[in-house]
């Protein structure tokens, strides 16, 4: 007799994105509660269960949802404020003033609400965090049905939310002790970068991590520049220095580290940190290229992210992914190195899941349907054709594992499309 379910999706060529990164066409996979309980052959799933809904997938490829491995999601109000700008003016000279000025829980919120209807178009149903009132993009997230490690800035200098940097920690502390347990949320603390705290506020970082066992995220050897100015300072690279201060005692989520050689791959394995990978920006912001098929070969966890929308200019992994539909930034990077994104990253939870679980999560998101792309024919390998046809504008459905839908005919109902204002400070 079949077993009860309460959703069965069939007709579909599903990509299970499992370590053998097994297909099913036809394929189906069945829900119950909030947890998805088979996957599999068509004929086998039908067989075996029984569900009060039943979608036909029509021959669609059928996925887990995406994960974005590094973001600052309300920087969405702040997409395309200033281009063509090296790392450190950009930041110092466009970036930082602006959000000392606007930055407030209502921008962070808004900003958030953007990103996550950005994201359910796009077929993301997670996103690894750092940005300030970290709070209001947990909270956004967690309405919007998204699962996010959502990391509270930490700086040494004054900040929107924290003028200093002990209320900085304070807060951090705060925000993880209030989201700590939540179902889609992961709490993280982020101190920025090695050039934007101390060695103290290092260690210090890493050790509120490990009090709390939760994610640290930070960026690491973005720039030459960067690298060039820690030798001076320190007279090490980047990567020992933070393996001195003990940064790698916590679970760290490194993005870009793209200035590293490969014994610094070799400390970063050993240590098991996950790389977030942003190739995107880093063309942008001209950074160069990571070495990921090295870091690969090591058997280092890399994802793929796609850092803010205002150093890339978009949410999209799949646009993002696939650098030779980004003609216009290719001048922009200024080394040549093996920048090729791991084949399957994007949809991978395994950095995501080494670094902020204990083990991997039993109930995965699942994104699509995705049309099958305009060809003649579907090549052996779906996924490749996923990254080099750009299907975002294809990604018809999304839906959470509890069966609740948050996009469907490529509209996600949980985005408000009322405009919003944002004032400006004592208005």
């Amino acid at each position: 007799m079949p077993q009860p379910v309460d959703i069965l999706l069939t007709n579909a060529h599903v990509l299970s994105m499992d370590e053998q990164l097994t297909q099913y066409d036809p394929g189906a996979l069945a829900v119950r509660g909030d947890s998805i309980v088979a996957v599999g052959p068509e004929a086998e799933i039908k067989k075996e269960y029984a569900a009060k809904e039943t979608f036909d997938c029509g021959g669609k490829i059928l996925m887990p949802g995406l994960i974005n491995a590094h973001t600052h999601v309300p920087m969405t109000l702040l997409r395309g404020l200033a281009d063509d700008l090296r790392l450190d003016v950009w930041l110092q000279g466009y970036m930082w003033p602006v959000e000392r000025e606007f930055v407030s829980p209502e921008f962070v919120r808004l900003g958030t609400q953007i990103a996550c209807a950005e994201f359910i178009r796009s077929g993301v149903t997670t996103f690894n965090d750092m940005y300030f009132f970290e709070e209001e993009v947990a909270q956004a997230t967690a309405e919007a049905g998204l699962r996010a490690v959502c990391g509270q800035s930490v700086l040494k200098f004054p900040t929107s939310d924290a003028p200093s940097y002990e209320d900085a920690m304070a807060r951090a502390r705060g925000f993880i002790q209030t989201w700590k347990g939540h179902e889609l949320i992961v709490p993280a603390i982020a101190p920025h970068a090695p050039y934007t705290t101390t060695a103290d506020m290092l260690r210090e970082t890493a050790e509120l991590a490990k009090e709390f066992d939760v994610p640290l995220h930070i960026h690491l050897a973005e720039t030459s520049f960067e690298v060039e100015n820690m030798r001076e300072e320190q007279g090490m690279p980047v990567i020992p220095y933070v393996k001195k201060q003990g940064l790698f005692e916590a679970k760290v989520i490194a993005a870009h580290c793209v200035h590293i050689d490969p014994g610094e791959i070799r400390t970063l394995k050993n240590h098991d940190a996950g790389v977030a990978h942003n190739p995107s920006s880093n063309l942008k912001l001209a950074s160069g290229f990571a070495p990921v098929t090295k870091m690969l070969e090591a058997g280092l966890n890399v994802g793929i992210g796609t850092d803010g929308p205002a150093s890339n200019n978009n949410l999209d992994l799949l646009r993002g992914e696939s650098r030779q539909q980004r003609p216009d930034l290719r001048p922009r990077a200024d080394r040549a190195d093996d920048g090729h994104p791991p084949r399957r990253a994007g949809a991978s939870s395994r950095t995501f899941n080494r670094v902020a679980h204990p083990r991997p999560p039993r109930r995965p998101d699942r994104g699509g349907p995705v049309p099958r792309p305009q060809l003649a024919a579907l090549p052996p390998r779906p996924q490749q054709c996923l990254r080099a046809n750009r299907l975002r504008r294809q990604i018809r459905g999304c839906q959470r594992r509890d069966g609740q839908r948050q996009m469907a005919d490529a509209r996600p109902p949980t985005a408000d499309p009322q405009r919003r204002r944002i004032a400006r400070p004592g208005q």
